[in-house]
């Protein structure tokens, strides 16, 4: 019975059917979940930040290598954090 109610949260969550969550599941098919209002904000926010690194990143890439390496360092740990919402 504690199965069946967290299979039905999980369906509820990614806005599916049990049955469509389910076949999802049973085919190895990636299960999206809906973002919460402050998770959206948050992954605007890293996008925003990511995109204005790189861009930063492309301005400087001849001049000061060190600075350079550093953009591109918090350029690459804006992208795993954004994969999460993926």
């Amino acid at each position: 019975m504690l199965d069946k109610r967290i299979i039905e949260n999980k369906a509820r969550q990614a806005g599916l059917s049990v049955s469509e969550f389910l076949c999802r599941c049973a085919l190895g098919r990636k299960v999206s979940y809906k973002l919460t209002t402050e998770e959206l904000g948050f992954y605007r926010m890293l996008t925003k930040y990511h995109n204005n690194f790189q861009r930063i990143s492309n301005l400087v890439k001849a001049k000061d290598t060190g600075l350079l390496e550093n953009i591109n360092h918090v350029v690459s740990l804006l992208k795993v954090e954004l994969k999460k919402f993926d």
